[in-house]
């Protein structure tokens, strides 16, 4: 989409701004719920429109994914609207990975679901996890192909266990 890095933009930024404010309210990320998401969704789709309107733009031309991990101690959220995917260490299972949400495909190749769709709501996909995840990585569709076996439908674990270990070495902030 022609304007779909501004809307990527907006979207991180609305999304970051909404889970923001409901930590900050002193809220547990425990309780967040379907509903939540969809509400941090419907923000995400307000400053776009926002900004599609003021640039007398369609909605279509700030189309993105939306993929997003919140995690706190003992307790994270996923959020995916779109092609891509969130992987995080399989609980039990030393150098494995499992997917949170399988991509989004539509009906035809190389076509996906945006958060600028109407049906983005309906399409919204939310998972909650009650243990602790040390670690996520979350990629575009760009590499979808190199980490995950489509046919298996599941991740191709080697590429994960050579890429994180230097992750791991930077100094932490």
């Amino acid at each position: 989409a022609e304007r779909s890095e501004e809307g990527s933009r907006l979207c991180c930024l609305a999304l970051a701004s909404a889970v923001e404010r409901y930590v900050c309210a002193g809220d547990s990320l425990a309780s967040v719920t379907r509903d939540h998401a969809l509400q941090w969704l419907g923000e995400v789709r307000t400053a776009i429109n926002a900004a599609a309107d003021g640039e007398s733009r369609p909605i279509r031309d700030f189309a993105c994914t939306l993929l997003a991990a919140v995690v706190g101690d003992g307790h994270a959220i996923f959020l995916q609207v779109g092609d891509g995917a969130i992987v995080v260490p399989a609980q039990g299972e030393p150098n494995e990975w499992c997917w949170v949400f399988w991509p989004q495909n539509g009906e035809f190749a190389n076509t996906t679901n945006f958060v600028t769709d109407e049906d983005a709501p309906a399409k919204l996909e939310f998972d909650s996890t009650s243990h602790a995840v040390a670690e996520v990585a979350i990629f575009s569709d760009g590499v979808e192909n190199l980490v995950l076996r489509r046919k298996l439908r599941d991740v191709h674990a080697p590429f994960f266990n050579a890429m994180l270990p230097p992750v791991r070495a930077l100094p932490q902030p």
